[in-house]
């Protein structure tokens, strides 16, 4: 699942979390035909990530890997033309995913997410 939204110049901007082998969260911009690609920033834990990836057909990514299970919440500054369009955590996807009522099975992943960050946040904290 992406989570959408609308940017001021039409463009459009979504993002979703990955599970593979480790926690990655990658955030895309669409710009529409014949409008000016700015570029796509993102600061995470005192890093910058920048457009890594041109998918092509206006479609630009930038990827934030290896997030550990205490920074779930973690709040990521989302910069489009020099604007902070976003300010989201890798938490806040699975509040989407709960208030989307996707599934079941992707209710009780957003569940499972909550928890693991609850508990890696207390074992960090000796609770």
């Amino acid at each position: 699942m992406e989570k959408s939204a609308e940017l001021d110049d039409g463009a459009k901007f979504t993002y979703c979390l990955v599970l593979d082998s480790e926690i990655t969260l990658e955030l895309y911009v669409t710009v529409p035909d014949g409008e000016i690609f700015y570029g796509i920033r993102a600061s995470f834990d005192d890093e910058t990530y920048d457009n890594d990836e041109d998918l092509g057909g206006g479609r630009f990514r930038v990827t934030i890997p290896g997030i550990s299970a205490t920074q779930l919440e973690t709040w990521i500054e989302v910069i489009y033309d020099g604007t902070t369009v976003r300010r989201l955590c890798p938490l806040s996807y699975a509040a989407a995913v709960k208030n989307a009522e996707i599934s079941q099975n992707a209710s009780d992943w957003a569940d499972s997410l909550a928890w693991l960050y609850r508990s890696a946040a207390a074992y960090a904290n000796n609770d």
